[in-house]
């Protein structure tokens, strides 16, 4: 057991904080739970950045490792995803792989999360496990009925299961993965079984995937030629379920004369020499085999960090637990809440420096890749790492209080995006551009400032007009009739396109929605096009769908540049 002493956990956050800007510190690890002072550690981190309106996170967690006290510090600013480690859905299977769950851990965890306010929650379970059978596959299902049928503030329940994948240095390595046609029947019986209940999603890890990380987890050297022929033939970008092609990796193996199924699927001999044996960990073999016995027989290992040093072989020089217990004067105590930090709560900012300010900003470049969202995101962290304070909404999710203008579709540059923010600092607007600037990534500038009363309209009630311009490759099309549709669309009474939403299809006449459009440069292999939109009632178009209607709809391959190049606002 490896664990960060909670000043150096702190450090560690302060200064990512301060250069990304982050308002979320997630305390990763295999059961964040398990962490001696987890405890004390939130309540530390929360008193230090509650102000901030910095949340905390806790990505996997054993049911007996939660309290109410833990909740209550988890909660302080917003209320984060909790997900629950169960593992296995019987108590047999679990005791197999030594994991000390009871079943009324399980329901007093929950039963703690919805009176903690929470309505919904992610349970993560394994199937493959040795020695499973269907039962402990329909205690999987059981439990999550079960804790929807007793407690009823869980409004729903997001179920993930993956395939066991058995690891180097771990009790299972001599056992062989199953089979994947044993893993997708597993898999598809439950998908079955939970879809009836729409309080229950169920997501599973890909079962070809979980077989590949098996081949690699237990293979030699001789996957190295797999790995090169694999990239080779394009496998690229793999996390991405539709850039993952198995069939390419089954090639790979038969080119190289590899049998995957050698390295996932096969039982290793206690005596075999292990690919990777030469690699010391501290843990000895010795050991792991003995532990992998008792799963057999159900026995329960013991905890070392309370019940005592259990000989696994580790230099007692190096075992931190066994140092911290002698410094202690008690073996086997391995918690030390007193060593982390005394944090005294910080008081709020003060919100009676209240101040709202418009800022103008470019989006060019690279930069005009980034969506809305992500454009918001970029602009709060910037404000966040010059240490402008800004103001933040009441809830249970807090945001910051910044309102753009209408969203600028992905891939158009612009000069003339605006944001109001309010904030909670007392700055000047030169200041403000300043700050801002040196801590954007190239591509977002702040342009101008200003400060505008309380009850000022928003932006996107006073965008009167918005000037586009973009710049084409003319091989498809003449200058001549180009100029002749754009003047045959103004000498008709009505223009209607459809327009197609996550709703569906919309029809709407955007005849009143252009005031012009023209054609304003065309020199050698470009020509460009100037359009001028009208906004009504929240209405907006976009370039490429007009030119689409009037031109081609495929003149998305000829677009070359499309640029925002003015707007005109309501006095």
């Amino acid at each position: 057991m490896r664990e960060r002493t909670p000043q150096k956990v702190e450090e560690i956050l302060q200064e990512t904080l301060k250069n990304t800007g982050y308002e979320e510190i997630s305390l990763g690890s295999l059961s964040s739970g398990d962490y001696c002072n987890i405890t004390p550690l939130a309540k530390a981190i929360m008193n230090k950045f509650e102000k901030d309106k910095i949340s905390i996170s806790l990505p996997s967690l054993r049911p007996d490792t939660l309290n109410q006290e833990l909740l209550k510090e988890i909660s302080r600013v917003r209320k984060t995803g909790f997900t629950i480690t169960i593992e296995a859905g019987t108590q047999r299977m679990r005791d197999i792989i030594n994991k000390k769950i009871k079943e009324e851990d399980i329901f007093s965890a929950v039963n703690s999360i919805a009176s903690s306010g929470w309505d919904s929650l992610k349970l993560y379970f394994m199937v493959g496990l040795p020695y499973e059978t269907d039962d402990d596959i329909e205690g999987i299902y059981n439990i999550c009925t079960q804790i929807l049928n007793r407690e009823k503030r869980i409004k729903n329940i997001n179920v993930g299961i993956s395939s066991l994948v058995q690891k180097a240095h771990t009790p299972f390595q001599w056992v062989g993965q199953e089979g994947m046609d044993s893993l997708k029947r597993k898999l598809s019986y439950l998908y079955k079984k939970f879809k009836p209940n729409r309080k229950i999603n169920m997501k599973w890890h890909k079962v070809e995937i979980s077989f590949l990380e098996g081949v690699f987890a237990r293979g030699n050297r001789r996957l190295g030629k797999v790995l090169e022929a694999a990239h080779e033939m394009g496998c690229k970008f793999d996390g991405w379920t539709e850039r993952f092609d198995f069939n390419k990796w089954m090639e790979a193996f038969n080119r190289c004369g590899v049998n995957p199924e050698f390295y996932a699927n096969r039982n290793i001999n206690k005596d075999e020499i292990l690919p990777w044996g030469h690699i010391k960990t501290g843990i000895s073999q010795k050991f792991l085999y003995k532990e992998f016995e008792a799963s057999v027989k159900d026995i329960l290992s013991s905890d070392c960090r309370y019940e005592g040093c259990i000989g696994c072989g580790l230099d007692p020089k190096k075992c931190l637990i066994l140092n911290k217990s002698q410094d202690a004067g008690v073996k086997g105590q391995g918690r030390e809440e007193d060593s982390v930090p005394k944090t005294i709560p910080q008081p709020a900012i003060s919100s009676s420096v209240h101040s709202r300010v418009r800022i103008r900003y470019e989006k060019k470049d690279d930069m005009k890749f980034l969506s809305h969202l992500e454009v918001g995101r970029a602009f709060s962290r910037a404000f966040r790492r010059t240490g402008i304070h800004l103001q933040y909404s009441d809830g249970y999710h807090p945001h910051p209080k910044i309102a753009f203008g209408f969203a600028l579709p992905v891939g158009i540059e612009s000069r003339w995006e605006y944001f109001d923010a309010e904030l909670s600092s007392n700055i000047k607007t030169d200041e403000i551009i300043n700050k801002l600037n040196t801590e954007l990534p190239s591509g977002l500038k702040a342009i101008s400032a200003e400060f505008i009363p309380s009850g000022t309209r928003s932006i996107s009630d006073i965008t009167n007009k918005i000037i586009f311009s973009v710049s084409l490759q003319p091989s498809a099309f003449s200058l001549q009739p180009i100029e002749e549709r754009f003047k045959n669309f103004f000498l008709q009474d009505r223009v209607i396109i459809d327009r197609i939403r996550k709703g569906g299809v919309k029809k709407i006449d955007i005849k009143p929605l252009i005031e012009s459009i023209k054609i304003i440069g065309h020199e050698g292999e470009w020509l460009k096009i100037e359009m001028v939109f009208n906004v009504l009632n929240g209405t907006l178009l976009q370039p490429i769908e007009v030119l689409q209607n009037l031109l081609s709809p495929d003149i998305g391959t000829s677009v070359l540049l499309t640029e925002k190049i003015g707007v005109e606002m309501k006095q």
